[in-house]
């Protein structure tokens, strides 16, 4: 069953609190606007695994014993893997891990609808966005003329995909009916939202898949600990190292 408005709102509520208690606990983690991503969820203690998965996965965080691992889907494009790793790390806090997260689960799941809207407030701050459309020449209130090109380079101070950008505008601004920005990040205008991204001498990293490996170095440590101490067969690290080298090929 889809998620009505009104449960929207109640759950944002909610996970604002989470969200602030976070920071308040976390005080290092957090900068606006949001950069270096993997390195500050592994300040965390978390290992982070970039990697092929189906094309509907988008990660899934998963705790054994002492050590929590967060994975994404390295075929998404950046913009969508580093909301992907916010989103899980909002499972991770809340304690809530172990189920794979999918494209869409949140229009009718209302942890996952959380742990987006979560990643949300860590990637886009409202104060740095007021402040960018200011500078822009758009009334902080109400940006309801604002052009692609724009939605483009705010998209890129953040790092996330332009749909994410729209849906935070659209969120902030109701009033602006920004809904009809939503088409250029369709993937039939990909070339074009392609082709305006390089007029502007901007990069195409967040709207392309990213197609690259990463394996928080932790983990070599821990596979090393876990064979020493005969938790893990030869075989089982064999096969496991065996992947990564492929993966990292």
């Amino acid at each position: 069953m889809t998620l009505n408005n009104e449960r929207k709102e109640e759950l944002k509520k909610l996970v604002k609190k989470e969200y602030e208690r976070f920071k308040k606990k976390y005080p290092s983690v957090v900068i606006a606007p949001m950069r270096d991503s993997i390195k500050r969820i592994e300040s965390l203690g978390i290992l982070v695994l970039i990697s092929a998965a189906p094309d509907d996965v988008s990660g899934f965080c998963m705790t054994i014993g002492e050590d929590t691992f967060i994975f994404v889907n390295k075929k998404h494009n950046l913009g969508r893997q580093s909301f992907s790793l916010w989103h899980e790390v909002y499972h991770w806090f809340t304690e809530d891990t172990g189920s794979i997260s999918l494209l869409g689960d949140y229009k009718d799941n209302e942890v996952e609808f959380s742990a987006d809207y979560f990643s949300s407030l860590v990637l886009i701050d409202d104060t740095v966005l007021y402040e960018e459309l200011k500078n822009m020449g758009y009334p902080p209130k109400n940006p309801m003329y604002i052009s692609h090109d724009k939605i483009i380079q705010l998209q890129h101070l953040f790092g996330v995909s332009y749909s994410a950008m729209v849906t935070k505008l659209i969120e902030r601004f109701p009033q602006a009916n920004l809904n009809s920005r939503y088409g250029l990040g369709n993937s039939n205008r990909k070339e074009e939202l392609i082709s305006k991204t390089l007029a502007l001498g901007l990069s195409t990293d967040l709207i392309n898949p990213g197609n690259k490996t990463y394996i928080s170095s932790e983990l070599f440590i821990l596979l090393e600990s876990l064979y020493k101490e005969e938790k893990i067969s030869y075989n089982k690290l064999s096969g496991i190292l065996e992947f990564i080298e492929k993966e990292l090929d």
